[in-house]
């Protein structure tokens, strides 16, 4: 069992690595994810490993959104706890309808574990469709890496003037995507 985990992004590649150590062992490279020169997905696990890939997801729908109180956020699960050693590797979000109703202005969307904005930071969801760049600019402080057994949240705040049960349109889905390295 590893006693620590540690992510390593190499200067001038796309790729990033979880090195295992051991305990009084030097670092060993266990999973490697980058691109390469094609653009095209590579993983690698060193044969003393094995790996296994899972996803949490959960739709959210104005229906599911019943905090009454003006300004205050609603912490929803995202799925079941994640499993020990897991590795967050990315995230999806599709806005199938934006939110709206009830003069609300502002609906922002964060997503992570024991720090609830790890993975997205103020996603807007009022606004049409977020865009890639939206999307991008609204990540998080860690959107990959260790989140060994945590449970991921999605938070949704409306702005401080109106309630998230005002909302009469609009529906999301979240996939985090992941890896346990053993």
């Amino acid at each position: 069992m590893s006693s620590n985990t540690e992510w390593v992004q190499r200067d001038g590649e796309d790729v990033l690595t979880v090195r295992s150590r051991k305990y009084g062992a030097s670092a060993q490279d266990v999973l490697s994810v980058g691109v390469d020169a094609s653009g095209g997905a590579t993983l690698e696990v060193a044969a003393s490993h094995s790996l296994s890939v899972g996803k949490r997801s959960v739709t959210i729908g104005h229906a599911d959104l019943t905090e009454a109180v003006n300004g205050t956020a609603q912490v929803i699960d995202i799925g079941v706890d994640l499993p020990t050693n897991a590795v967050v590797l990315g995230h999806s979000v599709v806005v199938g309808t934006p939110f709206s109703g009830g003069s609300v202005s502002a609906c922002v969307l964060d997503i992570g574990g024991t720090d609830a904005d790890a993975i997205i930071k103020d996603l807007e969801l009022i606004t049409d469709q977020p865009t890639e760049a939206e999307k991008i600019a609204a990540a998080g402080l860690k959107p990959q890496g260790g989140y060994s057994a945590q449970q991921l949240t999605a938070t949704l705040t409306p702005d401080g003037g109106h309630a998230l049960l005002g909302l009469t349109a609009g529906s999301l889905t979240i996939e985090v995507f992941f890896a346990v390295v053993a």
